[in-house]
């Protein structure tokens, strides 16, 4: 963001990963006069740094309706391992994906750990959860990079 406000961008769009820690940034922005749109984890605001808008997905909603569909192609059973991040999309998602799992007693999650979003991390943590959980039928990631990382691991 600094970056941006030093080469006089005209408007910003950030994906938070911590929605306090960003605020003095925004402020920047704010008094460069650069508009911030906020997407997926909501700024506060409390302190009075403005964004222009907000754009989000519910995560919550969203892990529920995919950890759903996860448990139907289960046909209900099978061990599931979940790769989570620690930034609050992460924990909505990761709450989603739990209270639906626990819908269904013969599935059952066997390991949650956090690959930090990285593809990288994500295939060395699911090698390891798969080494100690072999008979896991399905692989729950809060995003895109892990889910890729969890799939170069499944077919090494």
């Amino acid at each position: 963001i600094e970056q941006s406000i030093s080469k006089g961008t005209d408007a910003l769009v950030v994906i938070p990963a911590d929605s306090v820690g960003i605020v003095p940034a925004v402020e920047a922005a704010n008094s460069a006069g650069i508009p911030l749109i906020d997407v997926n984890t909501k700024i506060d605001t409390s302190g009075g740094c403005k964004i222009e808008t907000f754009i989000a997905v519910e995560n919550y909603t969203a892990a529920v309706s995919v950890a759903e569909k996860l448990v139907e192609m289960l046909d209900q059973k099978g061990d599931v391992i979940i790769l989570e991040a620690g930034a609050q999309s992460s924990v909505d998602i990761v709450a989603g994906a739990n209270d639906t799992f626990a819908k269904y007693p013969d599935v059952n999650v066997v390991a949650s750990q956090t690959a930090s979003w990285n593809r990288t991390e994500a295939y060395n943590v699911t090698l390891n959860l798969l080494e100690a959980n072999p008979g896991v039928a399905a692989i729950f990631a809060a995003n895109d990079e892990m889910a890729m990382g969890a799939l170069e691991a499944v077919r090494s």
